[in-house]
């Protein structure tokens, strides 16, 4: 019975230089994907003023006027008070318009979203679709 021998050489150049290749290689791709993450969360700060690129805006820009949600300023949490279509129509009476969308935001939860109002012109309040009975309230900063 012959016992096999494990080889107790050191490792050859070549082997040492494929290490190397897989070493740099993971941390390339390691640092790709930390730039693409960190890229899409400063984006989506930029774009809708949330760090959280999972969470629903922390505004709206709708015409060129940006609106927060509720009536709360940057600090209340996004959408604001979640409603219903009735209690929409009781705080926006008339038909509500279609004056923009929102998304879909990539490699997020949130899809395409429309946002209404009560007029297309200058209107105090945004609602943004979160489903088929659901809208959540964005205010007017500043004035029209």
């Amino acid at each position: 019975m012959s016992a096999t021998r494990l080889s107790t050489a050191p490792p050859t150049a070549s082997r040492r230089a494929r290490g190397r290749l897989a070493l740099a290689l993971a941390l390339g791709s390691a640092l790709l994907l930390l730039a693409l993450v960190a890229g899409r969360v400063v984006w989506f700060r930029h774009e809708y003023g949330s760090w959280n690129p999972f969470d629903y805006p922390g505004r709206l820009t709708v015409h060129g006027r940006t609106y927060y949600p509720s009536t709360g300023g940057p600090t209340t949490v996004p959408p604001g008070p979640i409603m219903t279509a009735a209690q929409v129509g009781e705080i926006a009476p008339g038909a509500l318009v279609k004056v923009g969308s929102v998304g879909p935001i990539p490699f997020s939860s949130i899809g395409r979203h429309d946002v209404y109002a009560n007029s297309s012109g200058c209107a105090m309040a945004a609602l943004l679709k979160l489903g088929p009975d659901r809208y959540g309230l964005y205010g007017l900063s500043g004035s029209c």
